[in-house]
């Protein structure tokens, strides 16, 4: 999903602080809009691409849930899974 939207640095870093991602979901949010593979992140992050993608669903809710409360941010509606 991330790896599909096209967000500046600046859009990156107000989803990460609105959204109160950790270190790990921030990295994730920022490696994913650099397109990197899941695989790379999964290993860089010492877990399993099967755990990536849970977390990565729930980053899309978070996402959708701060698009919906910060419409001044302006962030790029997300395509469909």
């Amino acid at each position: 999903m991330f790896a599909k939207l096209i967000l500046t640095k600046t859009k990156i870093e107000a989803f990460i602080i609105h959204g109160c991602l950790n270190y790990e979901e921030a990295e994730i949010v920022k490696l994913r809009t650099a397109k990197v593979s899941r695989e790379k992140i999964a290993d860089k992050l010492h877990i399993s691409v099967s755990t990536l993608d849970k977390r990565i669903k729930h980053l899309k809710d978070v996402y959708d849930e701060v698009q919906r409360q910060h419409p001044e941010l302006e962030l790029p509606t997300r395509l469909s899974d």
